[in-house]
C-alpha cells in the first residue's frame, strides 16, 4: 500500500514538472517538489523490486531469510527510508501550501 501511495506521489510530481508548476514556485518549495519528484521514484522503484521482482525470481516469500545480507532485506530497508522521506517532503510541501500565497511566486 505504501509503494501504491509513493507511486501515486510521483506520478503527480511529474505531471506538476511536466505541466510547467515549478517556475511558478518560491525556491523553497520548488526545490522539495524535485527532492520528493525523486525519493518517490525511488520508493516505488525499491518497494516494487521488493515485493514483486525478487520473489518471483527467487521463488521465496519475502522475509524468508531474515540475514542482513539478504537482498530483500537491503531493497525492503532502502524502500521504507525512502517511503519515509517521500512522505515527511510532502508532509512540508503540504504545510508550505496551507498558508495564503505561501508556496507561489507574486504575479508581477
Amino acid at each position: 500500500m505504501v509503494t501504491a501511495g509513493c507511486g501515486t506521489l510521483f506520478v503527480r510530481d511529474v505531471t506538476l514538472v511536466v505541466t510547467g508548476v515549478p517556475p511558478r514556485l518560491k525556491p523553497l518549495p520548488r526545490l522539495l517538489l524535485f527532492a520528493e519528484m525523486a525519493t518517490s521514484a525511488t520508493a516505488t522503484m525499491a518497494g516494487l523490486w521488493t515485493w514483486v521482482v525478487e520473489p518471483l525470481r527467487d521463488g521465496e516469500p519475502v522475509g524468508a531469510d531474515d540475514s542482513g545480507d539478504s537482498h530483500n532485506g537491503r531493497g525492503a530497508r532502502l524502500a521504507t527510508g525512502a517511503s519515509i522521506a517521500t512522505l515527511a517532503l510532502h508532509s512540508v510541501r503540504f504545510a508550505i501550501y496551507l498558508g495564503p500565497g505561501q508556496g507561489r511566486v507574486p504575479p508581477p
